[in-house]
């Protein structure tokens, strides 16, 4: 399946929408979800296009003191790493 991930992240957060292409006038996201509390207790959730929680996942702290950048790596491999496992 070809698809579009979109990607927003910010200071806290990590959210995604992932398409079918070709992307048409009413179409809607076949999963979006979002990765909460980076830096602190970091949860990882995906729904599918009704709204179900399909995925909900604790991703552990990197380290005490760890720096945001490594935060946030982790949270971008949760993403990937879902995406693998639904051979996306």
């Amino acid at each position: 399946m070809k698809s579009l991930l979109i990607v927003n992240a910010g200071s806290s957060s990590l959210k995604f929408a992932l398409f079918r292409l070709p992307i048409l006038e009413n179409s809607q996201s076949v999963f979006r979800g979002q990765v909460d509390g980076i830096g602190a207790d970091t949860k990882f959730v995906v729904k599918d296009a009704d709204g179900k929680v399909t995925s909900e996942t604790a991703i552990a702290k990197q380290s005490a003191g760890g720096s945001a950048e490594a935060e946030h790596q982790a949270a971008l491999d949760a993403l990937l790493n879902w995406l693998d496992s639904q051979s996306i």
